[in-house]
């Protein structure tokens, strides 16, 4: 895995612990969305050294190749964080599995950037990670999100009852995946 890739119109890139204002700006901006289907945050978790720890976290689990975070950009504004992809609970031996987690600046939605990057982040996935099957997991009313992983080929599989803690309550989500046809 590179710490770079070039899509159409993007940057996916991998940050270290010196890009935490600029992580910190993309989330404090989205903070009221995010915290909707992530949960909310303890209130350290909206500070430069916070997210300094985050990344050098992801990092370290990205040199061992268990955790990739790509940050999103416009090649038309390389300074601006636009939204995050990751590919996170990778799992080898008789599983050959992950899950993959996105966030859209609200500014950048409805223009075709997650697609874009989720498209490009699945063939990651299977060609060079070698993986055969993606898994995303949606609230049942973020229609946004389920028309997106529709859109690229992810197939609703059901409900994963009372599966993400979120805001004080376990909350039921979609689980859909994509599996690689190689």
């Amino acid at each position: 895995m590179n710490f770079c890739y070039e899509t159409d119109r993007l940057l996916l890139k991998i940050l270290s612990a010196d890009s935490a204002p600029e992580t910190l700006r993309f989330l404090l901006s989205n903070r009221e969305g995010f915290e909707r289907y992530d949960g909310e945050q303890p209130d350290n978790y909206y500070t430069k050294r916070y997210q300094e720890t985050v990344l050098t976290y992801e990092f370290n689990l990205t040199m061992k190749n268990r955790y990739f975070r790509y940050w999103l950009f416009e090649k038309t504004d390389p300074s601006k964080i636009i939204g995050t992809v990751s590919i996170q609970r990778i799992e080898r031996g008789v599983f050959q599995t992950c899950s993959i987690g996105y966030k859209m600046d609200a500014d950048y939605r409805q223009r075709g950037y997650m697609a874009e990057a989720l498209r490009f982040l699945t063939y990651l996935i299977f060609a060079d990670l070698h993986l055969h099957r993606i898994e995303a997991y949606v609230k049942p009313e973020n229609t946004a999100s389920i028309c997106l992983l529709k859109k690229i080929g992810f197939r609703e599989e059901g409900i994963a009852y009372q599966s993400i803690y979120i805001n004080g309550n376990w909350e039921d989500h979609l689980r859909f995946s994509l599996i690689s046809d190689r």
